[in-house]
């Protein structure tokens, strides 16, 4: 059997850990991976490769890391890429985490064009970071969406849905780890699937939405909303809950009190009311809120 050859396109951890998994796939060929550059990272400002890019290294495979152009979701230079990438002969462009639209030309390179992997069912919640405003919506299910590549984000057609229930204790942390080790289960012969074309397009009945980048005023909640929450409102209360479960590490949930800004890290509901258990004051260390007023 003729091995499949592809271009992975990806960044973080997740996608590394799929471009591990298709590496020691005798069916795949990765011809070369496309990456985010090497960035400062931490306090030292260590010039760091991501995850992606030092899986290809350490199975050398070719790298490209275009630079992010001044228009978010853009590549600065998608020319200087597409020559690039002319070079190579491939079936396939798969892209998950990577978070840069690709231009028509570079799609076209690849005889069957460009796949990428979403967490949502499509084409609800397009766009970056979906699983945090699902969670904050307080929806019941997500789940893992193949489709084709085109000139918008998340609009090709859909090639494999596949539901997954959010638990009501579910943080975006902790989903987002669900679908991933999933989407290594399934992503091989899904891509199998679809060059043999045998995948049929999906029709879904999911209403069109879309997510935009998490902001950290997101995480704001108005001091009233915060207190009404504290003394006893329901609806306030599973609000902070969600914003919890869905903000958590970033941009974690805060509010001001008299100009200070008071970090809630964690909490649950009891009965109608929202529980601090760990908050941190402007200036201070993480402590407990028992035995604190508002």
């Amino acid at each position: 059997m003729k091995k499949i050859s592809l271009v992975f396109f990806g960044s973080q951890k997740n996608s590394a850990e799929l471009l591990g998994l298709l590496v020691k796939d005798d069916r795949f060929k990765v011809v070369a991976v496309v990456t985010q550059p090497d960035r400062p990272v931490g306090r030292r400002k260590d010039i760091t490769a991501t995850p992606v890019s030092r899986v290809a290294e350490k199975n050398k495979i070719d790298i490209l890391k275009p630079e992010r152009g001044n228009k978010k979701n853009l590549l600065k230079d998608s020319g200087e890429l597409y020559e690039s990438l002319r070079s190579y002969s491939f079936d396939l462009i798969l892209t998950y985490e990577y978070g840069q639209l690709l231009p028509a030309e570079v799609l076209s390179l690849g005889k069957l064009g460009g796949v990428n992997i979403h967490f949502s069912l499509l084409p609800s919640y397009r766009g970056a970071a979906p699983l945090p405003w699902q969670i904050l919506h307080g929806e019941k299910e997500t789940g893992i969406t193949f489709s084709k590549m085109g000139a918008e984000f998340d609009a090709g057609d859909l090639l494999y849905q596949e539901v997954q229930e959010i638990k009501s204790e579910d943080t975006t942390v902790e989903l987002h780890e669900k679908l991933s080790m999933r989407v290594l289960d399934i992503t091989p012969n899904i891509l199998l699937k679809y060059l043999e074309r045998k995948l049929e397009k999906v029709e879904s009945n999911y209403p069109e939405s879309y997510c935009p980048r998490m902001k950290r005023e997101d995480g704001y909640i108005n001091y009233i909303e915060f207190k009404e929450a504290v003394e006893g409102n329901e609806k306030r209360a599973n609000k902070i809950m969600r914003m919890l479960r869905a903000f958590n590490p970033w941009p974690g949930v805060y509010t001001l009190v008299n100009s200070k800004r008071l970090k809630i890290l964690s909490g649950k509901v009891e009965g109608d009311k929202f529980m601090p258990e760990n908050v941190q004051w402007e200036g201070y260390q993480t402590q407990s809120w028992a035995g604190q007023k508002l």
